[in-house]
């Protein structure tokens, strides 16, 4: 009735049409009505503000999600989480996100904004000396701009051999910030040695897509004109392709619902399940099958040049996981100096990795704004910058 509806528009929830009028039924058989959830605990309350009646896929986890963040919230719980520095990382703090004239946004504010039950702090491995705080429920590992040691990749291990969970997003392609000829050099640093004691084989390359590339349509003088960036996968949730080809795993909790997502500067990704028997390795996410990578020290990644793919068309992954009994990436007796790690973590742990450097940038932002100049550079339009 009308108190209903008014209760959960005010609730938060969003009217939507219910049935399909066929071709003899008059308009009017499609009904409007409300299908969704509301949270409340103490004085906190959240939603679910649609459940499409023909999608039951990942209830549990949605609900369990939401019931967790409201009682977060409610108990002022703080979830930490650890950032690796001390390499010349690329940092959550940078603002590059837009161009510079529309502002200074950071993934790290926009990430403390909406998720407030979630504390980030630094972490410096001093070489190896120092360990990862027990404190911290997880690690995050971005695109580091110089090569991790032995023992600070071991220490990385020491903490996942907790219990406890790491996130890398971290590739081949390094790129400087503000250096808009987007030439990039092609390094790992070290971190392959890591990935590939958890099963996981990371290639110093980048897959270029030409399948379904992220497309950008500009003016041009003689119009409109459409322009694809290979470098740029647009990966999509396709149901045509089979389990063993699928492009995006909706399954995974990180990637939940999402029916598209584009994946920049990426490197190819194998993993070998025999190495962790007991962690379920698995490939959350590839390329089409039109796709091709290339290699070499640097690699030219000018998005207006024009393309020219060299060699067979295949299909790549780009992000992996594990999780469960994870066997200790460096099994041997620490030759570094210091300490050991046990053979497998002592509880189950979880490894998440996706093979772009600056998934959590635009990398066309980041190439092309200049050096911050302050209130000085405000005066000159464009200043510091490559508008292109």
């Amino acid at each position: 009735d009308d108190t209903q509806k008014e209760a959960a528009k005010k609730a938060g929830l969003v009217e939507q049409p219910f049935g399909e009028a066929s071709e003899t039924e008059e308009k009017a058989a499609v009904t409007q009505g409300f299908m969704g959830l509301v949270f409340k605990y103490g004085a906190e309350q959240d939603v679910i503000k649609f459940l499409p009646p023909d999608r039951t896929d990942g209830l549990e986890f949605w609900i369990t999600n939401k019931i967790r963040e409201v009682v977060d919230r409610g108990d002022d719980v703080k979830h930490k989480i650890g950032i690796l520095s001390g390499h010349d990382e690329m940092k959550l703090t940078e603002a590059n996100l837009v161009p510079s004239s529309m502002g200074k946004p950071s993934m790290q504010e926009i990430i403390t904004r909406n998720f407030p039950f979630y504390t980030l702090s630094d972490v410096d491995l001093k070489g190896g000396d120092a360990e990862i705080p027990d404190d911290l429920d997880g690690l995050i590992v971005t695109q580091p701009g110089k090569d991790l040691t032995e023992k600070e990749l071991r220490r990385i291990d020491q903490f996942v051999m907790k219990g406890k969970t790491v996130a890398i997003f971290a590739g081949a392609v390094n790129l400087k910030a503000g250096d808009a000829t987007m030439n990039a050099t092609m390094s790992t640093h070290g971190l392959e040695k890591l990935l590939e004691g958890y099963g996981i084989t990371v290639n110093k390359d980048v897959i270029l897509d030409f399948g379904r590339s992220f497309t950008a349509i500009m003016p041009t003088q003689g119009g409109l004109a459409a322009r694809p960036f290979p470098m740029l996968m647009d990966v999509q949730d396709d149901s045509r392709f089979s389990d063993n080809e699928k492009l995006l795993d909706t399954s995974f909790p990180g990637f939940f619902r999402i029916p598209e997502i584009v994946i920049p500067l990426a490197s190819s990704v194998v993993i070998h399940a025999d190495k962790q028997p007991d962690a379920n390795p698995r490939l959350l996410g590839r390329s089409t099958p039109r796709s091709i990578v290339e290699t070499g020290d640097t690699v030219d990644l000018r998005p207006l040049q024009h393309w020219k793919p060299k060699g067979d068309w295949a299909q790549y992954g780009f992000a992996a996981t594990l999780e469960g009994t994870i066997k200790s990436a460096f099994p041997t007796k620490d030759s570094s100096g210091g300490f050991d790690v046990p053979e497998k973590s002592v509880k189950p742990a979880r490894v998440f990795f996706i093979a772009s450097s600056e998934f959590l940038a635009n990398p066309f932002a980041r190439s092309g704004n200049g050096p911050d100049m302050g209130q000085f550079g405000q005066q000159f339009q464009g200043a510091g910058g490559d508008e292109t």
